[in-house]
């Protein structure tokens, strides 16, 4: 994702939009890995910031995020989530 929409809530529309498709498929906890490097520092304490709980820390500052789908809030946004109903397994085969 880009650093242009971090902070705008695309991160979090994101989020509940794979939380809300975990939570059809039966999916219970999204996993989440930060991996240190100059570039992606901004995102630093993103998995936090989104409610996940960090499972583990490595010394080489990666690190390994968790979050309950059950117990994911879906809140209200100011940006529309449109879904389409897309025949991947279709669409592949032709």
């Amino acid at each position: 994702m880009s650093c242009r929409v971090l902070g705008r809530k695309v991160e979090v529309a994101a989020l509940q939009e794979l939380v809300v498709q975990a939570r059809a498929r039966g999916v219970r906890r999204l996993l989440g890995e930060y991996l240190p490097t100059e570039k992606n520092q901004l995102v630093a304490e993103h998995y936090e910031k989104l409610g996940f709980t960090q499972l583990e820390r490595r010394d080489d500052g990666s690190s390994l995020w968790a979050l309950e789908v059950r117990e994911a809030p879906l809140v209200a946004l100011p940006i529309t989530v449109q879904r389409f109903d897309l025949e991947l397994k279709e669409a592949a085969a032709e």
